[in-house]
């Protein structure tokens, strides 16, 4: 499921022309760790009205039925809802049986009903053993060999169930993320809501499907995290090596290793699937070493108000020290209001970032003797509901505080926002921010690793939710941020920011 945004044909690449139509409420083309996905924004499975554009859908052909040969369908999705048929071939009621993967209650699960050879049915179904409906990438795996049924996660066999099913020959459609035939009255379309990296469909072996090695790196100063999950294709089970450059090596999906010295490294991580298919992929991997605390940036303080007001203040924290340095975000529920500059001397713009219905603009300075226990205000030409953070770090350079800055807005409607990334040309410590205007939002759930530092939630609908966050790490020169924190409520009006310190100079 490559295609780019705004695609209406789903592509074969089996090479087989069996294309697929894709519903215009589905979003192609959604861009995650380098890969990219279908992606379904979240729908009621049983809600009026059916909503048909949400389905993609594969015409029949008699190859895609399994009849009584083995069979198999493998796909790598991501949800964090408890409901939706992810995909299946013919429906409860029609001639000729059906097989589906839904996510009933977040467990996984695969269905066969065939036709019995002395007629009536027989139905199978394997369930996985644990929810998987955590927000993360999973690639599951359904096969139908001989009379047994079994199911993959990740690699792993988790369930299997015996007894024939039975001969599946109708003449529907694949539908992806929900049903066909069905109203959202008297039979619901069970939606599915998340996102879909590739569908593969065949015999369990000899598949005509390629490997594809994916590895994805991130570091924070010597320690790194490796994980192979973008990896597409191959048979069930899948092995992964990785070669970390510095001579040494481990096995698994997902790995974490730290460097003994900073320096440029070519990870190479090896992937061997059931068949002994092999595929490689090289990662250029440059690695920091952290800098030494007595020349690092660490944060002092923060305070956050957050309320209806059309001159939003917030008080700069007591512990504050002249010589700091001051980040001042004001995230507005409308766009266009705000009016003017931070009250008290020397704030600096830093930038505006702005959706049709949320703001937010960042200020700096170098704060003064007379700063700690004052109040800063904005002026809004009219009130509204606004966050108003205030954040004071010491140790970074006290003329050029700021390595790099740069803000985004969300795009799709999710709970998960990620940040921007920042490039920096030397040492730095990375400040993120998230906000979003929902009427439903009342925390989240910041990147693992992440020290929170202000968070808040106002009141009513249309409120802002913010999140500030450090990991306290000054690190070398690089990437920083593509940090992804989740809300528990899910919006498209949403914005982040990515802020790197830069320390003082070594004396």
């Amino acid at each position: 499921m490559n295609e780019a945004a705004g695609a209406t044909q789903m592509t074969d690449s089996s090479g087989n022309d069996r294309h697929g139509a894709i519903g215009s409420g589905v979003i192609t083309g959604a861009s995650f760790a380098g890969a990219t996905a279908y992606r379904w924004p979240f729908a009621s499975p049983t809600l009026p009205p059916a909503k048909p554009e949400r389905i993609v859908t594969v015409p029949h052909d008699p190859a895609l039925n399994p009849g009584t040969q083995d069979y198999a369908v493998t796909l790598r999705y991501r949800t964090t809802q408890p409901f939706g048929n992810i995909i299946q071939k013919g429906q409860g009621g029609a001639p000729g049986g059906y097989w589906k993967i839904e996510n009933p209650s977040g467990y996984l699960t695969c269905v066969f009903r065939g036709v019995a050879p002395g007629g009536g049915w027989n139905r199978k179904e394997v369930v996985s053993p644990t929810k998987l409906n955590d927000g993360a990438w999973h690639t599951v795996r359904c096969e139908r060999i001989g009379t047994q049924l079994r199911l993959w996660v990740d690699g792993a066999l988790v369930a299997t169930a015996g007894g024939a099913v039975g001969s599946i020959t109708n003449d529907r459609p694949i539908s992806i993320a929900g049903k066909l035939n069905c109203n959202q009255e008297t039979i619901s379309c069970d939606y599915f809501t998340g996102d879909i990296d590739f569908v593969t469909i065949g015999t369990p072996y000899g598949l005509p499907e390629t490997l594809d090695a994916g590895a994805v790196a991130s570091c924070s100063g010597l320690a790194c995290t490796f994980d192979a999950s973008t990896t597409t294709g191959g048979s069930m089970p899948l092995s992964f090596q990785w070669e970390f450059g510095d001579g040494s090596s481990s096995e698994g999906q997902w790995i974490d290793h730290t460097y003994a010295i900073a320096g440029d490294y070519a990870v190479v991580l090896t992937v061997t699937d059931a068949e002994g298919r092999v595929d490689t992929e090289t990662v250029p991997l440059n690695v920091a070493e952290e800098i030494p605390p007595e020349q690092a940036v660490s944060h002092r303080a923060a305070a956050t108000s957050n309320t209806w007001s059309a001159t939003p203040s917030v008080g700069i924290p007591a512990t504050t020290e002249a010589g700091d340095t001051l980040l001042l975000v004001l995230t507005v529920n409308d766009s266009g209001l705000i009016a003017g500059e931070p009250t008290g001397p020397d704030w600096q713009l830093l930038g505006t970032i702005t959706q049709s219905s949320i703001e937010s603009r960042v200020w700096w300075k170098i704060a003064s003797s007379g700063d700690a226990g004052s109040t800063t205000s904005v002026a809004l030409t009219a009130g509204r509901k606004a966050a108003l953070t205030v954040a004071s770090y010491t140790g970074a350079d006290p003329v050029s505080p700021i390595a790099a800055a740069i803000g985004a807005v969300e795009t799709i409607n999710s709970p998960d926002h990620t940040t921007p990334q920042a490039t920096t040309t030397g040492p730095s410590m990375l400040v993120s921010y998230w906000a979003d205007k929902t009427a439903t939002t009342t925390g989240w759930v910041p990147p693992t690793g992440q020290i929170v530092r202000s968070t808040s939630s106002g009141s009513g609908g249309g409120r802002v939710s913010m999140l500030l966050t450090d990991d306290e790490l000054t690190v070398g020169a690089g990437l920083l941020g593509g940090l992804t924190a989740t809300a528990n409520g899910a919006t498209a009006s949403a914005l982040m920011w990515s802020i790197a310190l830069a320390p003082a100079p070594a004396e």
